[in-house]
């Protein structure tokens, strides 16, 4: 390894469809781009000669940062004096960007402030106030990062032609509310089932309107409506934003998935045996991995898509849609009208009349579709640069690195650190 050459550490591991690795290795390219070596480690294929490279590279003195998806290797050690374990990040003052792509009502260890000089990096501003209002005590960093390209190809690339013939995908995985009611029903406590069941139906407008839908905050006013002291019971709150989120997901997603039923188009995914296929135009298709999946996406004449219950950012399939200039179609949201108003303008609302109106217009017209696929390919490029990307990374990591560097730079006779 070239001493003198700044480097990143990237961190993967297992994820469903290899999209963890997609994710990452689609940041590695980016920061590649920048001049910036990187050194890439799946942990989940962790061998002998990876853990050899990853010691030489932490031992180099190069580290700007590591960056890792959901804390991957954020428990890494070595021994210390009297053979104690010593957390690496903190030993050699490596901060570890730890990015999340879901809320932290899920793993919730996994969003701490640990190691000390780590950053929580969200991809929407909702999670990062849910971050707030459940770890305010935390000590480290937390900072939200614009959407980069996810799937990165030159225009030039792009068969057109072939995509005009190609078909729209609705690329997602379902599940039923039904079951997930029932669930809360056998294994949660009778009255915790009803308050969950009265959440569902209180959320449901605000969760299928275009406006942000800060569950947290709702489930807590409930709860403190009951004169209940809300500072014992995070963990509660944490629960049911957990079942709400999922909740609200598995009723957007079915809504789509019924009102596409009477068009030719391709749902693919699992779990969608709740769906009656029976005189359907729609079909259902076996779900992929994350690679083989941009091949689709790239062939495709445009995916449908829906937000994860957040209204200033986007799923990672419209990041990669518009990595391969492909026509997204997804629920309207501020993210995509201050990215480009005219697909926003195309975008449905959570209704079936809506859905379909949307779907009707997209495949009477499929010229219009690969115009707006070139058109939001160029628009999310020019919205969001590389450079700053990364650039952000670094400034995140400078302010970890000098909060928890054991010696700091003397400035004025006046300012203490």
């Amino acid at each position: 390894m070239d001493k003198l050459q700044p480097t990143v550490i990237i961190l993967s591991g297992a994820g469903s469809g290899d999209a963890i690795n997609g994710m990452m290795t689609s940041l590695a390219v980016l920061i590649g781009e920048q001049g910036v070596r990187t050194e890439y480690f799946d942990v989940s294929k962790w061998q002998v000669e990876d853990i050899e490279r990853f010691s030489r590279a932490i031992e180099s003195g190069t580290i700007l940062f590591a960056l890792t998806y959901l804390g991957v290797g954020q428990d890494f050690s070595a021994a210390g004096p009297d053979n104690q374990p010593i957390n690496i990040w903190e030993h050699f003052n490596i901060p570890l960007i730890k990015l999340h792509g879901d809320s932290p009502a899920y793993f919730l260890d996994r969003h701490a402030d640990f190691p000390a000089n780590s950053v929580n990096l969200y991809v929407s501003e909702e999670f990062t106030a849910f971050h707030r209002w459940m770890l305010p005590n935390s000590k480290a960093i937390s900072a939200c990062c614009d959407p980069w390209l996810v799937a990165d190809v030159a225009r030039e690339q792009v068969d057109f032609q072939r995509k005009k013939q190609g078909k729209l995908i609705y690329i997602k995985n379902g599940g039923s509310v039904d079951e997930l009611t029932r669930m809360w029903r056998e294994k949660l406590a009778p009255r915790m089932a009803e308050q969950l069941l009265e959440l569902a139906e209180f959320c449901k407008p605000a969760a299928l309107s275009a406006q942000t839908f800060p569950s947290h905050e709702i489930v807590a006013n409930y709860l403190a409506d009951q004169k209940i002291d809300i500072r014992g019971m995070k963990d509660i709150v944490r629960l049911y934003v957990a079942q709400l989120d999922d909740y609200m997901r598995r009723i957007k997603s079915t809504m789509i998935a019924k009102a596409l039923l009477p068009f030719p188009v391709l749902i693919q995914g699992a779990n969608w045996d709740h769906l009656d296929m029976s005189n359907a135009q729609a079909r259902i298709v076996e779900t992929v991995d994350f690679h083989a999946c941009n091949t689709v996406i790239q062939d495709a004449l445009g995916i449908i898509d829906m937000s994860p219950n957040v209204n200033n950012s986007c799923h990672e399939r419209m990041m990669r849609a518009a990595g391969l200039y492909t026509f997204g179609l997804t629920n309207k949201s501020n993210w995509l009208e201050g990215v480009m108003p005219a697909l926003n303008e195309r975008a449905f609302d959570f209704s079936e009349e809506s859905i379909q109106a949307s779907v009707s217009q997209a495949l009477a017209d499929p010229e219009a579709c690969i115009d707006l696929g070139r058109r939001f390919g160029d628009a999310y490029r020019q919205r969001y640069q590389p450079a700053e990307f990364f650039n952000h990374l670094v400034r995140l990591s400078e302010y970890a690195r000098l909060i928890h560097a054991k010696e700091k730079p003397e400035l004025q006779s006046f300012y203490a650190w």
